[in-house]
């Protein structure tokens, strides 16, 4: 009778360890077969197929997160590498191009790809790590405009059209102001022909010497205080698809 309560004990405590690990293992087991079917090969009911699944889980996640903190972390020196790169490819485009495109010599530009714009500025994918306020920007060796703001995702160019914007500029042996195409608050206009180019002269934002167009049109008497001249620019801004800025 002694040895029928002993059997009876061992099996009671096999049948509620038996219950104990079904009602732990399965749940999880399951879990796991939601996540990734593959991890499960055996029938649901197979407790002890499970219960080898899921220590080999366990044993496994931190190589899991490991892995996956790698991945994460080569990721991001992928997308470091790659605006680096891009970074010099501009960087070399706008050398390589600065000879094929009559750009002003000795300076060194990076060429920047135009997203968008309105009358008197146009923005560009070039951002703050590209080029800095300020700066001049071209098309071939004529004067676009300037870099007027930058942030991290773009900058924005004032353009020569734009109607804000005036210029001290020389003409000949002549000076004046030039403002989105006409230049007015002209000196000894005797001396201007059509087709006498235009450059900066004495401006307080652009050096001198840079080019801006040629003389189209004149308007009225070179004696009258309403003279003026149009400039017929080498360009359409409207049409820009790439700009070169100097550094």
């Amino acid at each position: 009778m002694i040895l029928n309560d002993k059997a009876y004990n061992v099996f009671r405590s096999f049948v509620f360890l038996i219950l104990s690990m079904a009602l732990f293992v399965l749940p999880i087991g399951k879990y796991i077969y939601l996540i990734n079917p593959s991890f499960i090969q055996t029938p649901v009911l197979n407790v002890y197929n499970y219960t080898i699944l899921f220590i080999k889980y366990i044993k496994g996640y931190p190589n899991y997160v490991s892995n996956s903190n790698t991945i994460n972390n080569l990721y991001t020196e992928i997308g470091i590498l790659n605006t680096q790169n891009q970074e010099y490819l501009n960087e070399v485009n706008g050398l390589q191009n600065s000879e094929n495109i009559s750009l002003p010599k000795g300076v060194k530009y990076i060429m920047c790809h135009v997203v968008y714009g309105y009358t008197g500025s146009i923005y560009t994918n070039c951002t703050r790590n590209d080029v800095s306020q300020n700066e001049y920007v071209f098309e071939g060796n004529s004067l676009i405009g300037y870099v007027s703001t930058v942030t991290y995702t773009e900058s924005k160019i004032v353009t020569i059209n734009n109607p804000y914007l005036s210029i001290a500029v020389k003409l000949g042996n002549s000076y004046g102001v030039y403002t989105d195409g006409v230049i007015t608050y002209i000196s000894a206009g005797n001396n201007i022909s059509v087709g006498d180019p235009v450059y900066t002269y004495n401006d307080k934002l652009f050096n001198n010497g840079l080019y801006l167009g040629t003389i189209s049109t004149l308007n009225g008497e070179p004696s009258s205080p309403t003279y003026s001249v149009n400039v017929n620019l080498p360009f359409n801004i409207q049409k820009l698809t790439d700009v070169y800025i100097a550094k």
